[in-house]
């Protein structure tokens, strides 16, 4: 049905407005995210090839997603995020669960590391 039949039978009083407007706006579907099992992680630093080549065979291959929330579990205090958000360690852990979350983090000492989980 087209959206001019629609007026024209709300303008009838054939249709209701809510039934008009439920015919016109379809509820959208929501789409269930899907569950990350492993995450990649590349870390560069400023110390000096060695160090940026023993981290990149450490890190060569994707690491499965219960190491990172078991990791993540084992953290004590809050950490703080953006302008002073502070996120507990379940939160932290519930954040980096879903497929496609790609995190780049650029610290003050030259430190880049790059996390996305697949």
């Amino acid at each position: 049905m087209t959206q001019q039949d629609v007026l024209a039978q709300l303008e009838n009083r054939a249709l209701s407005p809510k039934e008009a407007y439920r015919v016109m706006y379809p509820k959208q579907k929501s789409h269930q995210l899907r569950r990350a099992h492993f995450i990649k992680m590349k870390v560069r630093t400023n110390e000096g090839k060695g160090i940026d080549l023993f981290l990149s065979v450490l890190f060569m291959l994707p690491l499965p997603m219960f190491i990172v929330r078991f990791a993540i579990r084992r953290m004590k205090s809050k950490v703080t995020v953006y302008d002073g958000v502070q996120l507990t360690p379940e939160d932290l852990a519930n954040l980096v669960g879903y497929r496609g979350i790609k995190v780049n983090v650029d610290t003050h000492d030259g430190v880049k590391v790059r996390i996305r989980t697949l």
